[in-house]
């Protein structure tokens, strides 16, 4: 089987509807792996982080696994104008090798 390297990181970028997140309402962003919510205090220090650049809410996952990180990843935005959801499915395979 192919290993893969140590620190491979898995990145989403969503920019929510423009018709949805009008007149300054900023969204709450929810983020999930198969229906489960993320919350990055679960997981390892820094395996995990939810981030905001400009408009873009931004999900990085270090340290892929087969069979942990493969699923469907849905970012879910709610503000008082309404609600917004994106589907990401993710497929990954392989192994990693901790001496690269």
């Amino acid at each position: 089987m192919q290993s893969l390297p140590k620190m491979i990181k898995l990145k989403f970028a969503w920019s929510p509807n423009k018709d949805i997140f009008l007149l300054n309402f900023r969204p709450e962003v929810f983020w999930y792996r198969d229906g489960s919510r993320l919350i990055p205090e679960d997981e390892p220090p820094n395996r995990i982080h939810m981030g905001v650049i400009g408009r873009k809410h931004i999900l990085t996952v270090a340290n892929i696994g087969a069979e942990r990180d493969s699923g469907t990843y849905t970012c879910h935005a709610i503000n008082q104008i309404g609600e917004a959801k994106e589907n990401f499915p993710v497929l990954t395979n392989g192994e990693f090798d901790d001496t690269i």
